[in-house]
């Protein structure tokens, strides 16, 4: 996996984030997230019609094994998204999660492109 370093990153729509990859410390501001977009549409559509815990969330977050990588994205110091990329054997997976307030700004799409060029290759 290669090394991933904090980034300062403009979205496309100019919003400005820092890049880094998740860490233990970032349960606090994590649960936070969970608890702002738990009940969206956007989320139910992902997790299913019933309410997700966090420690489910936690559990797509850090999957056991090293093939994976995850990022979190913030804004003026909040985290408003998260993304993780897990290799299998014969196909990769990647989750994004936006908060509400974000979407459209190309948050994911930043995500997306940056944890792709960080994730394993096979």
């Amino acid at each position: 996996m290669a090394a991933v370093d904090q980034q300062s990153d403009l979205t496309g729509s100019g919003l400005p984030l820092r890049v880094r990859p998740l860490c233990d410390g970032d349960l606090t501001a994590l649960r936070r997230l969970h608890e702002r977009v738990r009940d969206s549409p956007e989320f139910l559509r992902v997790f299913g019609a019933a309410a997700v815990s966090f420690d489910v969330l936690l559990s797509v977050l850090r999957p056991p094994g090293r093939d994976h990588v995850a990022l979190v994205a913030e804004h003026d110091g909040a985290i408003v998204a998260v993304a993780v990329r897990a290799q299998c054997p014969d196909r990769a997976h990647t989750h994004v999660l936006v908060d509400d307030r974000y979407h459209g700004a190309g948050i994911a799409t930043l995500l997306d492109r940056r944890i792709v060029d960080l994730a394993p290759r096979r």
